[in-house]
């Protein structure tokens, strides 16, 4: 994508096609069902209640990035990323911008991102994390596989 001007905008319906394929490739199957499954409390819910809030990023006529995020249950002010895609670095970034300002808007303190260390692919998603303040506060080893450690990382706000 060359030209990156873009919106980012809470998701809408139409958006759920293009959210899902941006995803595949991304995420593994469980994640993709959650993911539908969240989305679709979304919609049907509104986010307060159904403790989901997705944004959806905008360029060239398409949907170029997402974001899920909620309030971490029996916390004050922890919120969980739980998804981000982004089709460029630009989007990435400004994806994580506005979830800050958004979290912080709901009187969020801490944003907290789970993460595998063993792919390869995620490596420009915890560089990105690092670049916004987020520092990986705990691993725990072996967690998703020998050899596959979680790594949580904490935005503090």
């Amino acid at each position: 994508m060359t030209n990156l001007n873009f919106t980012i905008e809470a998701t809408c319906p139409q958006d759920t096609e293009a959210i899902l394929a941006m995803s595949q490739h991304r995420f593994g199957g469980e994640d993709i069902i959650l993911l539908e499954e969240s989305l679709n409390k979304y919609f049907t819910l509104g986010a307060e209640k159904s403790g989901y809030y997705f944004l959806t990023c905008h360029g060239g006529g398409q949907s170029i990035g997402f974001v899920g995020y909620r309030a971490h249950p029996l916390t004050m002010g922890t919120f969980d990323l739980i998804w981000l895609a982004a089709d460029e670095p630009p989007v990435g970034q400004a994806m994580l911008e506005r979830l800050t300002q958004k979290v912080k808007n709901l009187a969020g303190r801490l944003i907290i991102a789970e993460t595998a260390s063993a792919r390869p692919d995620y490596d420009l998603m915890r560089q990105l994390y690092e670049t916004h303040h987020y520092k990986c506060e705990m691993t725990i080893a072996d967690f998703y596989a020998p050899g596959n450690d979680l790594l949580i990382y904490v935005q503090r706000l």
